[in-house]
């Protein structure tokens, strides 16, 4: 994604076994052929989340959902123990959640967990961990813990792995996030 900085800007993450996280995912395999969708009326989207960023950031990000996916349609559900590995994941940011021990909770092989994951979410094991403290890392800061902290917290060896993986998935330090979450919650600040 790229802004000046004078932009509003509205970056989710959709969980990859929630149902806009599927959905959008199975939307992107059937509407692309080399990973890169633009969806029809991608310009009044844009336009129509702008208008709702100015007032109420959970309805920006509400229309921008159903822009992209629609109704909620029955998608095919994840695979059981897939979604329970999920959700030790999400659950357990601070544990090892390395692939062979929630592997092993949800009584399935790790290359099969693996590979599972990545064929019904679209993302790695390792992605979806990563995202997990990642998000988790995230909610410490806007909290008002210092960056190395809500690292801890989150479960990163240290800070500097933390900033990489911060860095790397979403393009911006996590001082930059810390101050715009801290700056949205305190209409105050500019």
């Amino acid at each position: 994604m790229r802004s000046d900085s004078g932009d509003q800007v509205c970056a989710l993450y959709l969980a990859p076994h929630t149902w806009p996280g599927m959905a959008l995912h199975a939307k992107s395999l059937r509407e692309s052929r080399d990973g890169i969708w633009f969806p029809s009326g991608g310009g009044q989207l844009a336009q129509a989340v702008a208008t709702a960023l100015e007032s109420d950031p959970e309805s920006a990000a509400a229309t921008l959902i159903d822009g992209l996916c629609g109704d909620p349609a029955p998608e095919p559900g994840l695979h059981p123990q897939l979604s329970r590995a999920l959700d030790l994941i999400y659950d357990r940011t601070t544990d090892s959640v390395d692939l062979a021990s929630v592997a092993r909770e949800v009584a399935m092989s790790p290359d099969y967990l693996g590979r599972l994951c990545r064929q019904q979410t679209g993302v790695s094991f390792s992605a979806a961990t990563r995202w997990a403290r990642l998000l988790s890392g995230l909610k410490h800061l806007a909290d008002g813990e210092q960056v190395t902290d809500a690292a801890h917290l989150a479960g990163f060896a240290d800070g500097s792995h933390a900033n990489r993986v911060c860095r790397e998935m979403t393009g911006a330090p996590p001082s930059d996030i810390a101050r715009a979450l801290r700056n949205s919650t305190d209409p105050s600040k500019p």
